[in-house]
This record gives structure tokens, C-alpha cells and sequence, in this order.
């Protein structure tokens, strides 16, 4: 072949040759591209004539490489491509005077044969491989090995979290260290499978897979599920009132980075029921529905904490695991690292219940501000509005029941409950008055609405036999009477059950006025000496309350301590247990009211045990003389108004009165009947037992009852027929207050007035007149009884009718004749009152003036 020669020929002196030379190469095409770097050279040469003949060949030669550029192997393409870009910058040089058609033939080359290139990646790399195969090898390793678990994390997530977990175990592989020996690394690093042990996917996969069992688990907790019924009810979030809190409300707080939720509140407030409901929220399938873009599975820390861990342990970091364990129902603990994973990813939503009864030692465990502190998603319920360490957090305050929503929130309860149609309308606005008449105007809990439709339903349906209580004591005990209503024979009866339960409350809330754990050892002690029983049969009554009744709880380690279910529970009794011993013992009292108000954060951090104190006051006040101040110190220190708390005063002393109207000595009932009778109209709630009195044959009782009445005023118009009928009383002082008291009924009273006209006393017929005449105008029905009175027998009667029509006024015209006739009576005083009375009437005054002046004249005569 001649193209090395001609290659060759490109170098001779003469330029003729070199020149034709060139020629021949472009001729030659395809098989002269082993001359391109000669001929690329040759486009410097001296010769203009040479480099045009050498740039015409290159011409030539690049048209047939962009057209055989398949046809050329990689190394070949290369070569090429390498020689031709070198003959661009000489060909594009001014100074050379090159044609503009060669240069543009040579870049579409230079293009052709680069995508050509391009589309030879892999053969490239191949090829490179194979010149290089160990470090193509561990190249090759590098990519395949994430890609292939990046594959699997997208389709079986849970394979990795599996194939992770197996190869754990290996972790001394050696590989080569830059600087010389070695380092170990664990396999499934090597492996790279170790880099997506922890990814968002596998943490979400394993919690789908873990999410029905832990739902159901968490549902069947005691705490959970004694609040499955969750009724909406207002909140202020973060400063802001919102009437039915959602998730979507949440969405800022828990959608992304660290959350942390405080619940706080009164007890019975809904505080430990919102925070199951938002549990539930966290488990939802509907990602709207969620309180973070994905699941998280709840654990409930409401028990202290162990601190009998190993060095190593966290206490609180032990206390979760646990609970997911349950929660999940796993035979093997937890792993650390996971277990760390899990919740820095806020894939486990932890809720610290009851905060602030906790004992001090457990909340210095629940420090969120704390580098360490595992929980990157947390809700925490308390009474107090705690700091958490001035972490970023949201506050949820439950806000009370108010009065005007107690009937929709009973409708709304009773509808998920399935027993709203057990109650006729009628029933169920009369229940809902009687809990509105029970609670006043004050907003109630959760807690007590919720304890009184149970009572609602159990009566219904006939599981309970008493009415429903009409004040909170009694409800917290008929709550305690339906829980033991199945009781057998050999177990504590309702009073026994009142008794234990009051003792173990008092003892739950003797230290700080507010539920916290009380020892076992301590309460069996107490019950022992104040019941008088045997070791045995405490710990069997104790025993009652916490596995029959679960009204309490054991809780710690050594399940050595014991607190109440409900906190409202716990105040309630504690506080009647404290009423009932005091009674009316001032010094107590005294001693009492000082040392709560020495309590730390008092009076609002015993908020709820003043309240219950106070209801028991009240409600207690018949059967216990409890001093009146201690009712108005307890009102001042809950923040009532004064005229709350003279309501309450006045409920109080009625309470303690109303017993004593029928029982007793005569002084005792004489002292609370006019008691009753200085309190007005608030009395009207007791009437019906008063008008009972009327029946007693002491004249004096029936005689202070009729006055009693008559205190009340128009709010006790339906006595008026009891009080007509003791018109007709034996005894006239009976009878003579009775018709003074219907005075002061108002104008309801006034048709038994002109009846008591008629009666055959006569005292009571002028007491009935002189009664009349406060109407005023207002009695003008009664003129024409008033008028035919100015001809009774009496003339007391006469005197006084004469006097009620004067004060009728013009309205009592029609009783003119008669009154000229009664002037021309006999008695100076009956004459005198009706010539008085003339004058007051208008009208016809010429010709009543001229009656009376022949009457002077004809007397003057006589």
C-alpha cells in the first residue's frame, strides 16, 4: 500500500512533491487516516501551494470519515477525532487564508465523529475496564450496590430493615486503609445496605406493619378506653379560642421538625381524653386526618418511672420501650439504636399523662430541653401550665362546659354511646334541667357531664334505682354505686365502698390538696384505724377498689403506691371525708383555710380540691352545721362573685333548715321556720314543705309559717289556697297573719281577699278590707264587695271598707250611694271615714256636697 510512503513523501524537499503528495492522500480517503497527523503538519508549511493541496486532502478526508465513522472502531474514532480537532485551529487562522468550505467540512466531521464517540460510552468504559479490571471492579461495586438497595427501598422497604438486622452480628470486615494497614468496618457498611437501615421508608414501613395490632392495644389500655367516647369541646390554642380543635389545627406544631404539645388544665377538664383522641389522630390512614405527614404509633407514659435500670439505661428511654413493646406485642425488646431512630424521626408519638402529680424524681427525667432527651414528638398533660424547659411548644387549654351547652353536649354523648333513643324528649330536656339546676351557673367539666349521662343511662335502663342526684357529691357517689352494683355478698356493700374510697382519697390529697400517689402501706394503716378492722379485711377492701371497682391504681416498681383513676374522684371524696370530720368545729376550719392557702401556686394550684370542698359545703350543710364563713372563705378563694356567694350562702343555710321544719323540739323548728322566712324569696325552693307545717296542731308553727310565706312574697302564690284555708283557722292569731301574708302574694292574691269578705269572723273580714285598700286602684274589682261591706254587721267592717274604697279611687264611683248612706250612720268614725272617702272619689261632687250639707243642716237641727 502506498500510503506510508506518500506519508513520508509529505517531508521531501521539493514541494512539488509534498504538494501532490497531499493530493493523493485525500484521494486515498478512509485507508490515508493514518496519514491525518503528517498531513495536519503539512498545513504549516512554507508553500502556500502545498498547504492549499494539503488542506483540499483534508477536506476530502474528513468528508469520508463523517461518512464511515460507524465503520471505525473506538480506538480508530478516537484517533481520528484527536487529529482532526488539531487541524482545526490551524485551519481557522486568518493569517493562513484557508477556505471557509474546508473549515466548515472539518467541524461537521469534528461533530459526527464526537456523537459517535458519545454513543460508544459503555464500549468505552468496557474497553476501559478491561485494561483496568481491579479498579473497574470496585468502580462497578460503588454503583451497584446502592442502586440495588435503592431499588428494594422503593418496593420492599422492610427487606433492608430485615437484611440489616442479620448482618448486624458482622462487624469486623478489614478493608485497606490510604495510609496504610487496615480498618474495620462493619459488613453491612461494606455493603453499603447500612446506609439505608434507618431511611424514612423502612421507619415508615415498619410502623404500617406494626400500626393494626398497636391501634387495637392502645384502644384496650384502661386509660384509652374508658374515654372511647370523645366529644368536641372548646379550646384555647395558643392564646386562641377554637371551638372544636382539629388536626388540621395542629398541622404547624406536629407536620414537620421537633414537636412538643402541652395539655393543660383543671382535673376532669378532658386534658387526658383530648390527648388519647390526638393518639388516635396520629394512627390515621388519612394523611388529612394525621397529625404529621406520616403514622407514628403512641406510647402512654402515666406511671413513675423505674429507676432500677443499669447504669447504662435511661429511665425514660426503658419506660418507652416498654410500652412499645406492649404496644406492638413483641417477644424481643426493642433495640437501642432503633428504638433512638424511632423516635428522633418522630415515628413514635410519646404522651407524658398527669405531669405535674408525678413525683419530682420522674419529672427531672422529662426534660425536653435537654440535648439527650430522646422524644422528638411529645404531648405532655398537666395542671399547671409547666415551663418544659422553655422549649418552642403549643398549649392546649380544655375550656369548661358552659351552662347553655350542657343540653348539645348530653344530645352528643348519649348519640355515640347508641342510647339517645332511650329517652323521650321530655325525659331528656327534664334530666338536662335537673343537671343545669345542679351545677348553676357556673361551667362544669367533662368529667361531671359525662358522669351524669352514665347516671342517665344507668337509671333508664335500670341497672340503678335511685333518682338522679341533684347535687355533685351525690353524684360522685352513685357514680361509686353503679361501679359496685354487681357486688356479691362477701364484698365491701355501697357504704363500705364510700367509707374506703373517701379515706384513700384524703390520703392521695393530705400533702399538697392535689391528687398524687399515696404509699399502700400507709393507707392500710389509716384504714385500719379509723375502720376498726382486721389487717386482712383492709387489704381485701383496698383490694375491692383497685380490681373490682378500678376507681385506683397501683402504680410504681413495686406497685407499693396507690393513686386515683379520676383526679375530680379523688377531690370529691377527699373533701367530703374533710367535711364530714370537721362538721362545725371553727378551730379546724381555721387551721384549715390557713394551711391551704399556704399550699405552693394556691389558690389556683388546688383549684379543684376548693371547689369540691365547697360543693360538699353545700350540699352537706343539712346534715353537718358547717360554719357560714367557711362557705364565703372557700368563694373568695375560687373567684365567685359576691352575689354568687350569697347565693351559696343562702342554699347553705336552707339546706341545713329545711330538716329541721319537721324535726325537733317546738323552739328548733319555731328558729328555722323564721330563718327560712328572713331569707324571702329564695325560700321559694322549700314551699311546698312549709305549707306541709300548716297541718301541725301547734298554733305557733302554723302561725310562723303563714308569715314565713308571706316573706316570700309573689313567688309563693301557689300557698294561696293553703293560706285561705287557714283563714278558717281555730286560732284567730292563725288566722289574722294568714290574711297578712296574702297581701303580700301581689295581685294574684287579690280574688281571695274579696272572698275573705264573705268569711264569718269578722276580723278577718276588716283584716281582709284593710289588705284590699294596699292594692290601691288595683283592687277595683273588688268594689262591689268592698261596697256591700258598708253594710256588715260590724262596724269595724263597715270603718275599714269604707277606708279600701277611698284608696280605689275614682275607679270606685259605683260605691257612692252607698257611701252617703253609710255617712249617715251611727258611728262617727264610720261617717267620718266615708265623708273622707266621697271626697276622694271624683266625680259628682255638687251633688254629693249638697247630700252632705243637708245631712249637717238636718243633724245641726236634731
Amino acid at each position: 500500500m502506498a500510503v506510508p510512503e506518500l506519508t513520508i513523501a509529505l517531508s521531501d524537499l521539493d514541494k512539488d512533491v509534498r504538494g501532490y503528495a497531499a493530493v493523493a492522500l485525500g484521494k486515498i480517503g478512509l485507508e490515508a487516516k493514518s496519514a491525518l497527523p503528517e498531513l495536519v503538519k503539512t498545513l504549516k508549511d512554507e508553500n502556500s501551494g502545498v498547504r492549499l493541496s494539503t488542506a483540499l486532502a483534508i477536506d476530502r478526508m474528513a468528508g469520508v470519515l463523517q461518512d464511515k465513522a460507524r465503520s471505525l472502531n473506538s480506538d480508530e474514532l478516537s484517533e481520528v477525532y484527536t487529529n482532526l480537532e488539531k487541524a482545526l485551529p490551524v485551519l481557522s487562522d486568518p493569517k493562513a487564508d484557508f477556505s471557509d468550505e474546508v473549515l466548515a467540512a472539518v467541524r461537521r466531521s469534528l461533530s459526527v465523529l464526537n456523537n459517535e464517540k458519545d454513543s460508544r460510552l459503555f464500549e468505552r468504559v468496557f474497553e476501559w475496564g478491561r485494561a483496568n479490571p481491579a479498579i473497574a471492579g470496585l468502580v462497578l461495586y460503588l454503583m451497584a450496590m446502592p442502586t440495588l438497595w435503592a431499588l428494594i427501598l422503593l418496593i420492599r422497604p422492610l427487606w433492608l430493615l430485615k437484611l440489616n438486622n442479620a448482618l448486624k452480628p458482622y462487624t469486623d470486615f478489614e478493608i485497606p486503609s490510604p495510609l496504610g494497614g487496615t480498618v474495620k468496618v462493619p459488613l453491612r457498611f461494606v455493603m453499603f445496605v447500612g446506609w439505608f437501615h434507618y431511611h424514612p421508608r423502612v421507619l415508615d414501613a415498619w410502623v404500617c406493619q406494626q400500626i393494626d395490632v398497636a391501634r387495637e392495644a392502645f384502644a384496650h389500655k384502661n386509660t384509652v378506653s374508658d374515654r372511647r367516647v370523645y366529644i368536641p369541646i372548646p379550646v384555647v390554642l395558643d392564646g386562641n379560642t377554637v371551638a372544636e380543635l382539629s388536626s388540621q389545627d395542629l398541622h404547624t406544631t406536629f407536620w414537620d421538625g421537633r414537636q412538643c404539645l402541652l395539655i393543660w388544665g383543671e382535673g376532669g377538664i378532658g386534658k387526658t381524653s383530648l390527648a388519647c383522641h390526638l393518639a388516635k389522630w396520629a394512627m390515621a390512614d388519612d394523611k388529612a386526618s394525621r397529625l404529621c405527614r406520616h403514622r407514628m404509633l403512641p406510647v402512654l407514659i402515666e406511671q413513675e418511672l423505674d429507676f432500677k435500670v443499669p447504669d447504662d439505661k435511661h429511665p425514660f428511654r426503658e419506660a418507652i420501650r416498654g410500652q412499645l413493646q406492649a404496644l406492638i406485642d413483641a417477644s424481643d425488646p426493642i433495640a437501642d439504636e432503633f428504638l433512638e431512630r424511632l423516635l428522633r424521626q418522630r415515628r413514635i408519638l410519646v404522651i407524658v399523662d398527669r405531669l405535674s402529680e408525678l413525683s419530682e424524681a420522674t419529672r427531672e427525667q422529662i426534660r425536653p430541653g435537654h440535648p439527650d432527651f430522646p422524644a422528638n414528638a411529645l404531648i405532655v398533660t398537666s395542671r399547671v401550665e409547666e415551663t418544659l424547659d422553655e422549649v418552642p411548644k403549643t398549649t392546649v387549654k380544655p375550656l369548661r362546659i358552659e351552662g347553655n351547652r350542657l343540653s348539645s353536649f348530653l344530645e352528643a354523648y348519649l348519640t355515640q354511646r347508641s342510647k339517645r333513643e332511650l329517652f323521650t324528649d321530655s325525659e331528656y330536656f327534664d334530666a338536662c334541667s335537673q343537671l343545669s339546676k345542679m351545677v348553676g351557673q357556673r361551667n362544669i367539666t367533662v368529667l361531671l357531664a359525662k358522669l351524669y349521662a352514665e347516671q342517665m343511662i344507668a337509671k333508664k335502663e335500670g341497672i340503678a334505682e335511685e333518682n338522679l342526684p341533684d347535687n355533685i357529691p351525690d353524684l360522685m357517689l352513685s357514680y361509686l354505686n353503679e361501679l359496685n352494683r354487681d357486688a356479691a355478698e362477701d364484698e365491701p356493700d355501697n357504704l363500705t365502698v364510700h367509707e374506703d374510697a373517701k379515706i384513700v382519697a384524703w390520703e392521695c390529697l393530705k400533702h399538697y390538696y392535689r391528687p398524687t400517689p399515696a404509699k399502700r402501706e400507709t393507707i392500710l394503716a389509716e384504714m385500719e384505724a379509723i375502720t376498726g378492722t382486721t389487717s386482712d379485711d383492709v387489704k381485701a377492701r383496698l383490694k375491692h377498689l383497685e380490681k373490682r371497682l378500678r376507681v385506683i391504681q397501683a402504680i410504681g416498681p413495686a406497685q407499693d403506691q396507690i393513686c386515683f383513676a379520676l383526679d375530680p374522684l379523688a377531690e370529691c371524696l377527699a373533701a367530703l371525708h374533710l367535711v364530714e370530720r370537721y362538721s362545725n368545729q371553727k378551730n379546724l376550719w381555721d387551721s384549715w383555710l390557713h394551711l391551704s392557702d399556704s399550699m405552693p401556686g394556691a389558690p389556683e394550684s388546688i383549684q379543684g380540691f376548693l371547689l369540691a370542698m365547697r360543693d360538699c359545703c353545700l350540699t352537706r350543710a343539712a346534715e353537718i352545721d358547717v360554719p357560714d364563713y367557711v362557705l364565703e372563705e372557700l368563694g373568695k378563694r375560687v373567684g365567685l362573685s359576691a352575689e354568687t356567694l350569697r347565693k351559696a350562702q343562702v342554699d347553705q343555710r336552707m339546706r341545713r333548715l329545711t330538716p329541721q321544719l319537721s324535726t325537733g323540739d317546738t323552739l328548733l323548728r319555731l328558729n328555722a321556720i323564721r330563718e327560712l322566712g328572713e331569707l324571702g324569696p329564695a325560700t321559694k325552693a322549700v314551699l311546698p314543705a312549709l305549707i306541709r307545717e300548716f297541718q301541725d296542731k301547734d298554733w305557733q308553727i302554723r302561725r310562723e309559717v303563714a308569715k314565713a310565706i308571706g316573706h316570700i312574697g309573689p313567688d309563693a302564690r301557689t300557698a294561696i289556697p293553703a293560706l285561705v284555708e287557714r283563714l278558717r283557722d281555730d286560732d284567730r292569731r292563725v288566722s289574722a297573719e294568714a290574711i297578712a301574708s296574702l297581701g303580700k302574694l301581689g295581685t294574684m292574691a287579690i280574688p281571695a281577699l274579696i272572698g275573705a269578705l264573705e268569711s264569718k269572723p269578722a276580723h278577718i273580714r276588716s283584716t281582709a278590707a284593710w289588705v284590699l285598700s294596699s292594692f290601691n286602684s288595683t283592687a277595683r274589682g273588688a268594689v262591689p264587695a268592698l261596697t256591700a261591706a258598708l253594710k256588715d254587721d260590724d262596724w269595724q267592717v263597715r270603718w275599714v271598707a269604707a277606708y279600701a274604697l277611698g284608696c280605689i279611687g275614682p275607679d270606685a264611683k259605683s260605691a257612692i250611694p252607698s257611701l252617703i248612706e253609710a255617712f249617715k250612720g251611727e258611728y262617727e268614725l264610720v261617717s267620718k271615714e266615708a265623708s273622707r272617702t266621697l271626697w276622694r272619689i271624683s266625680g259628682e261632687a255638687e251633688a254629693i256636697v249638697a247630700a252632705l250639707g243637708e245631712m249637717s243642716h238636718g243633724r245641726d237641727d236634731n
